[in-house]
C-alpha cells in the first residue's frame, strides 16, 4: 500500500482488508524423493523379469552414508549374482561367491554426502570404477565375470525367494545380510540396448516404479527428501479418538493436524510411547521435538508453542478457550521411538 521504493519490499498483511493480492508461482519439475535404508532389514525387491545381462553391464547409483564402515551393498541380482556395494567406503563389483576375491575401487567414497558412483563391466576387456564420474580403479578380464545369480545356495531356498529377484540395499535372496545403511536415489543398471532405472518419484507408499514400470516392493526403507529430511504424511486428529503403532527413526519426523470447531472450552493433547520401559524411566533427556501452530506448520525455529516431554517420550498439555481453525503438530524423533500414541480431545 502506497509508494513503492524500486527494488524493496512491500510488506502486506496475510489478509490484507481494503484489495486482493495476487502472485505468480513458477512450478519446476517437481520434488525429488530418496529412499533411506536403516542397514538391519531395509530393502527393495524387485519380482519382475529384467533383461539378461551377460557380456556387459553399467550398475550406477546415487548414494549417501553416514557411515561407510563394513559392506553395504546398493543392489544385487538374484542369489550371489552381479552387484554393486561399498566394502568399508571402497566400491566393490560383486562377480562370484567370494567377496574377499570380488575387485574394489582405489579410493573410498565420502561420508554424508551426495556422491555418484558406477561400474563398468565387460566380460572380454575387463572393468573399472568410477566415483562422480572420475576413475578410480579398473581390474581385469579375470574378475569381469557377470554372473547370474543362480548359485543355489540354501539361504536362498529356505528363505522361499525364486533367486532371481533384483534387491536394492540387500545382499540379493541367498543371504539375509550386508543391508545398506543411508541413502539411495537413482539406481541405473544398463547396456547397449537395454536399462532399468530406479528413480523413485512415488515419495509414498510401499511400492515403486522404473521408467518401464516394473514394480518392486519397499521393504521398511523410509522416504526421505534430498537432505535426508522425511517425507511427513499428515496424519488427522479427530476428537477423543487414538492414533497408535506409529514408529519413528531418530530424525524423523511425523506431521498431524486437526481443525477445530468454534466454542471449545479446552482442549487436551497427549503424546506418548509404548517403547522399552526401562530405557527411559529415569532418564529427563527428550526423546522427541513436538510443535504446534495454527493455521501453518510448525518447525523448530517457526511455532506458536514448543510441547515439552516429560521424561523421555511423553507430552501433556492443556489449553483453555483456544481459537477455531486448523492446528498442526510436528514430531521429530531425537532418537529412535516406538509405539507412539497420539490423543486429541476437546469440550
Amino acid at each position: 500500500m502506497g509508494n513503492i521504493d524500486p527494488a524493496t519490499w512491500n510488506d502486506l498483511e496475510n489478509d490484507p482488508q481494503y484489495f486482493p493480492v495476487y502472485g505468480i508461482v513458477e512450478v519446476g519439475e517437481g520434488a525429488d524423493f530418496a529412499l533411506r535404508f536403516d542397514g538391519d532389514d531395509d530393502h527393495v525387491i524387485i519380482d519382475e523379469e529384467l533383461p539378461e545381462w551377460t557380456d556387459y553391464i553399467e550398475i550406477e547409483a546415487w548414494v549417501n552414508v553416514p557411515d561407510s564402515d563394513g559392506i553395504q551393498f546398493i543392489t544385487m541380482y538374484g542369489d550371489y549374482g552381479w552387484g554393486l556395494y561399498l566394502n568399508d567406503g571402497y566400491l566393490g563389483y560383486s562377480n562370484e561367491y567370494s567377496i574377499s576375491k570380488n575387485p574394489k575401487s582405489d579410493l573410498q567414497i565420502q561420508e554424508n554426502v551426495w556422491t555418484h558412483i558406477k561400474v563398468v563391466v565387460d566380460s572380454e576387456i575387463g572393468g573399472e570404477f568410477f566415483i562422480d564420474d572420475q576413475s578410480v580403479g579398473v581390474f581385469g578380464v579375470n574378475k569381469s565375470q557377470i554372473p547370474a545369480g543362480d548359485f543355489g545356495s540354501n539361504d536362498c531356498y529356505q528363505s522361499g525367494e525364486d533367486c532371481d529377484e533384483l534387491f536394492i540395499g540387500r545382499m540379493g535372496a541367498g543371504c539375509d545380510c550386508n543391508y545398506f545403511n543411508g541413502m539411495i536415489d537413482d539406481v541405473r543398471i544398463s547396456d547397449s540396448s537395454h536399462s532399468t532405472t530406479w528413480e523413485f518419484p512415488e515419495g509414498e507408499g510401499s511400492s515403486t516404479m522404473d521408467e518401464n514400470e516394473r514394480h518392486g516392493d519397499i521393504i521398511g526403507a523410509a522416504w526421505v527428501m534430498p537432505d535426508g529430511s522425511i517425507v511427513a504424511q499428515a496424519i488427522e486428529l479427530e476428537n477423543d479418538v487414538f492414533i497408535e503403532g506409529l514408529d519413528a527413526q531418530a530424525g524423523d519426523t511425523l506431521l498431524f493436524f486437526f481443525e477445530l470447531p468454534e466454542n471449545v472450552e479446552y482442549i487436551s493433547l497427549s503424546i506418548f510411547s509404548y517403547g522399552d520401559f526401562d530405557d527411559w524411566e529415569f532418564d529427563p533427556n527428550q526423546m522427541f521435538d513436538a510443535y504446534i501452530s495454527k493455521d501453518e506448520i510448525p518447525t523448530a525455529w517457526d511455532h506458536d508453542y514448543m510441547l515439552e516431554a516429560y521424561y523421555g517420550p511423553f507430552v501433556s498439555e492443556y489449553f483453555e478457550y483456544p481459537e477455531e481453525g486448523v492446528y498442526w503438530i510436528t514430531l521429530t524423533a531425537i532418537e529412535d521411538v516406538t509405539d507412539i500414541e497420539v490423543y486429541v480431545y476437546w469440550e
